[in-house]
């Protein structure tokens, strides 16, 4: 009987292991249901993101291939109390030759703006000079 006594606290024992285990097998499950929903959802927004870029893409592409109208922008003419100025005179000039130090800070974020580029609001005229070369 003495084996009996002493063989009891073991299969109690073993019998609260089972129970731990088991709840934490439970749990590890409820884990991985929340994880592989959560990976749907993440894959759903993926699949929409991708749609959205080839749309865009497709968009950018039209606009490319598409003819560009000829800017036939008017260059700026000095008000009556300005007068004629070196650097008015340097505004008025062609563009052919890109972007320099001799353009003015409005010429050169207006030029940024026409490439698309942002963010160049608050930075000084070399590091927009920058950007555009």
């Amino acid at each position: 009987m003495a084996s009996k006594k002493a063989s009891s606290p073991s299969k109690k024992k073993l019998a609260a292991t089972v129970e731990r285990l088991e709840a934490k097998l439970e749990r590890a499950d409820a884990k991985a249901a929340r994880w592989k929903q959560q990976a749907k959802q993440h894959e759903s927004a993926l699949a929409s993101s991708q749609a959205r870029i080839e749309k865009l893409s497709d968009e950018l592409t039209d606009k490319r291939a598409a003819p560009q109208p000829t800017a036939t922008r008017r260059a700026k003419q000095p008000s009556p109390t300005q007068g004629t100025s070196t650097r008015t005179k340097v505004s008025t000039g062609t563009r052919s030759s890109g972007p320099d130090a001799s353009w003015t800070l409005s010429q050169l974020r207006a030029e940024a703006r026409s490439r698309g580029l942002t963010g160049l609001s608050g930075k000084k005229k070399a590091e927009v000079l920058a950007a555009l070369t």
